[in-house]
């Protein structure tokens, strides 16, 4: 296993870890809000990458000075504020997989005794890998809405008001708002039909007894991103 993490900065995150000498620069794969430290679980195959963050890994996020998050602030108040870092440790622990070239992320969530609960469905800027001497990491841009599917795919949309909200925002990190209702129309036709990923592949995954945490986030997370247009008040961040 490889530490891997990926930093943030207003839903732009990066996934990043040092690179053993038989290790190859990760396949396109992708991120989100935080800045979470994870476990490189191992290729699928040439085009995508699964990732194991475990319940208690250390990570990275973006606060406004006075401590508060994006979800304490409007979204006004959330953009012209000034911001910090500050270091955290994650709740909860979930298999991800990242398709190359996909506007989207899948993430296994599982119950505290290992059983699946449910498919996570992240819409997102399709992922840019990129690797620097022994670092490497994959970048993407989190689309804010996201699709949620039971074991019998059941689904339904999730953060849509946010969405919808932010879409009105000068400074709001999306572009295009129709290759977002596209990427959640794929996500959705890929869960009613039952196809991989949403075929029970995975669902009894279990990490081996000798995986731990990646309790500190490796240095290299404040790297310039790969992908993705910086929101305006980047400059804002003081730490």
């Amino acid at each position: 296993m490889k530490a891997i993490c990926w930093p943030s900065g207003d839903h732009t995150g990066s996934m990043l870890g040092g690179l053993g000498p038989s290790v190859r620069a990760l396949p396109p794969a992708t991120f989100t809000t935080a800045t979470v430290c994870a476990s490189f679980s191992g290729f699928v195959n040439n085009s995508a990458v699964r990732l194991l963050q475990f319940d208690g890994s250390a990570f990275v996020d973006t606060y406004a000075i006075d401590g508060r998050t994006l979800r304490d602030l409007s979204n006004d108040e959330w953009f012209a504020t000034a911001k910090r870092h500050g270091f955290q440790s994650w709740r909860g622990g979930r298999l991800m997989w990242h398709p190359a070239g996909q506007p989207y992320s899948v993430w296994y969530r599982f119950h505290s005794d290992d059983s699946f609960d449910d498919y996570y469905v992240n819409l997102e800027v399709p992922s840019v890998v990129w690797e620097d001497k022994r670092l490497a990491g994959i970048d993407t841009v989190d689309w804010d809405l996201d699709v949620v599917a039971s074991a019998d795919r059941r689904w339904r949309f999730k953060d849509v008001d946010e969405f919808e909200e932010r879409l009105r925002h000068r400074d709001y990190w999306v572009d295009d708002e129709s290759e977002v209702r596209a990427a959640a129309d794929l996500a959705v036709k890929l869960i009613e039909g039952g196809a991989f990923p949403f075929d029970g592949t995975w669902t009894d995954f279990r990490p081996e007894p000798s995986w731990a945490p990646a309790t500190s986030v490796p240095g290299g997370w404040q790297r310039p991103r790969a992908v993705g247009r910086p929101p305006k008040r980047d400059m804002d961040v003081v730490g």
